[in-house]
């Protein structure tokens, strides 16, 4: 479905997606209603490619995808949600983990993945969480978190975030197809400002520099045997982990993160916008 206030052009939105998606064989749309379409992909591979890149937009409109299910009609496949990219800023450092950072991705919706690396740590200007968003409610623009006993107003930005209204925060509409009474003088609670720019995945990395482990001077360095190490009149011992190394780090256990059906069958719907009167 396509969130748009009007009827969109059909062949252009057919035209660009394909080209967009750069699928790799053919697929195939089937107009199922007012910007409503079945999009069948003759590739396993093709299909999550555009899942694992959502969302998706047209001419700046949300396109809201939903899996295939053949015994519903048309007028029961609900579209209310859609998976995001929403970047937290403002965190204290210790609570940049996995652990605290799903739990502020629950306040957002189904969590799929939390941002971090191997220990559980997501240290940066802003945590990445993936999740399903009901875009049928207004967008959230943060929460306040306790951690340690003291609160602070963490805020949220959505990579790749299409049209939406400044005036009540939902994207089935813009601004000017808002009901929502308002005069001239009142702020305005949404803005472009909650829009983050889309990060490229390969360009997230952890990278560590220098050595893995310190090294001892020559003459105090002992012989080396198939991965142990063994000073004269001792046994062997197990070389020191990677995390005895780094025991001033928070012991963060990493929680089990949700992750996106796979398994998703090869045809999907678009959805058709609400209309809205001006």
């Amino acid at each position: 479905m396509i969130v748009a206030e009007r009827p969109v052009n059909r062949e252009a939105f057919k035209t660009t997606m394909s080209k967009v998606w750069k699928c790799k064989s053919w697929i195939q749309f089937s107009e199922v209603g007012t910007n409503k379409f079945l999009i069948e992909f003759n590739h396993k591979q093709d299909l999550q490619q555009v899942i694992s890149g959502r969302p998706w937009s047209f001419d700046r409109w949300l396109v809201c995808l939903q899996p295939f299910e053949g015994h519903r009609s048309i007028n029961e496949v609900l579209f209310h949600t859609e998976v995001f990219w929403v970047q937290v800023f403002n965190m204290p450092f210790a609570s940049m983990t996995q652990e605290v950072g799903t739990q502020i991705a629950e306040h957002l919706g189904r969590v799929l993945t939390v941002q971090t690396d191997e220990r559980g740590i997501g240290w940066g200007k802003c945590m990445r969480m993936r999740v399903e968003v009901d875009i049928s409610k207004a967008l959230q623009r943060g929460i306040f978190l306790t951690f340690e006993g003291k609160k602070t107003w963490v805020f949220f930005k959505y990579e790749r975030l299409p049209n939406f209204c400044f005036k009540c925060g939902v994207i089935k509409h813009d601004q000017k197809g808002c009901n929502e009474a308002s005069t001239s003088k009142d702020k305005l609670q949404y803005g472009s400002w909650m829009r983050a720019p889309a990060v490229n995945e390969h360009e997230v990395t952890r990278k560590r520099y220098g050595n893995e482990t310190c090294h001892q001077p020559e003459e105090e360095q002992p012989r080396m045997e198939e991965g142990k190490v063994r000073d004269e009149g001792q046994n062997c011992q197990e070389k020191p982990t990677k995390e005895n190394q780094h025991s001033k780090l928070p012991d963060v256990d990493k929680a089990e993160t949700k992750t996106e059906n796979a398994d998703m069958l090869s045809k999907f719907q678009t959805v058709e916008s609400f209309q809205f009167p001006i």
